[in-house]
């Protein structure tokens, strides 16, 4: 299982960012045309960094595969099932394949890959 993202491990651009930030800010008075400066370039940076959102047509996808396990219709295809083995428990895959072997919904066992 993937670990939090940490502003210590370097793996979280937000907490970065936001130290970085708190460090150029002067505690109080007016910020320096130089940290203005830097404070500008670390954001360019930081934005540039960020991952880029999922593709509209991924995310539907997405939407509908869930969509249809949440009615009790398993994988129908083996991209469907490597999807869902990238995304699910050792359980809930057992439970995908016992729909899958119910043939119900026009399932056949036969399209579950054995685990």
């Amino acid at each position: 299982m993937p670990t939090q993202p940490s502003p210590e491990d370097g793996t979280d651009l937000a907490a970065i960012t936001a130290q970085a930030i708190r460090a150029l800010l002067p505690e109080s008075g007016p910020i320096t045309a130089s940290a203005a400066s830097a404070l500008a370039s670390l954001l360019r940076v930081a934005i540039s960094l960020q991952r880029p959102p999922e593709s509209t047509d991924e995310a539907l996808l997405e939407v509908e595969r869930r969509a249809h396990l949440m009615h009790g219709l398993p994988p129908r295809t083996p991209e469907e099932w490597a999807w869902a083995e990238s995304r699910f428990s050792a359980e809930a895959l057992a439970e995908f394949r016992r729909w899958a072997a119910s043939g119900r919904y026009g399932a056949t066992e036969g399209e579950a890959p054995a685990v």
